[in-house]
């Protein structure tokens, strides 16, 4: 089994807005990603971003998935992206590490 001995995870958070209706009294509240509102109690996965995203009551977090979720320290290889997917390469970066696994046991620091 191999190990990894550094990982940093990667997420934020957004902060709810309200939006007052025209004609009535009633709110309704939102957070604003990327120019697009979603509701609270909305989850959603944008693989453009390589981003997971949660949104409650108290905020939304999103985090980064895969590659993206961290930065990580392979022993011996080096982690590249693969789409979202993270894969480890030999340090020339010509092949796959040579590795048995990849069976990655991960220690992460949260960054919200």
């Amino acid at each position: 089994m191999a190990f990894i001995s550094l990982t940093l995870a990667f997420c934020y958070m957004n902060e709810v807005k309200q939006a007052k209706h025209k004609w009535s009294t009633n709110q309704t509240f939102y957070f604003e990603i990327d120019g697009r509102k979603y509701g609270v109690g909305s989850y959603f996965t944008d693989l453009d971003k390589c981003m997971e995203c949660n949104c409650l009551a108290d905020g939304c977090s999103c985090c980064g998935i895969g590659y993206y979720a961290g930065k990580f320290l392979y022993p011996g290889c080096e982690i590249v992206a693969d789409g979202c997917e993270m894969i480890a390469l030999n340090m020339e970066k010509t092949a796959l590490c040579k590795k048995k696994s990849l069976d990655f046991i991960v220690t992460t620091k949260n960054t919200t």
